[in-house]
């Protein structure tokens, strides 16, 4: 998840900022860079990783969302109920599990996908 949150890891922007591959393009789509925010939510490669996020929140993910995906919701901003506090809480707990799950399961399979043709750095 930590290199979802930086863009630090196999995304080809980052790659390209370390002169470990030549361009910056998605390896996926025709998109001229690949970063964090295009792998985790716009490319169209990865549209299944995210269908079960994309359902529970009732419409596609945008970078704007993390927040509320991987924070619960501040106690002033709950209802009083204690029924409806419960499945707010419920539905916020499961929305930062699927947010989680989306993100490990796109970079799992984005560095599985490139480890065979990355070469690994030449440090002096």
């Amino acid at each position: 998840m930590s290199q979802v949150l930086t863009g630090h890891g196999c995304f080809q922007q980052y790659l390209h900022s370390k002169a470990i591959v030549e361009m910056p393009d998605c390896v996926h789509c025709p998109v001229n860079v690949e970063s964090a925010e295009h792998t985790i939510f716009d490319c169209p490669f990865w549209k299944d990783s995210r269908e079960d996020l994309t359902r529970a929140i009732g419409r596609a993910p945008r970078p704007n969302d993390v927040m509320d995906l991987l924070c619960s919701p501040m106690p002033s901003e709950l209802p009083e109920d204690a029924q409806q506090r419960s499945r707010i809480r419920a539905q916020a707990s499961k929305n930062h599990k699927m947010f989680s799950d989306m993100g490990e399961e796109i970079m799992g399979q984005e560095s599985t996908n490139k480890t065979g043709w990355l070469e690994a750095p030449k440090y002096l």
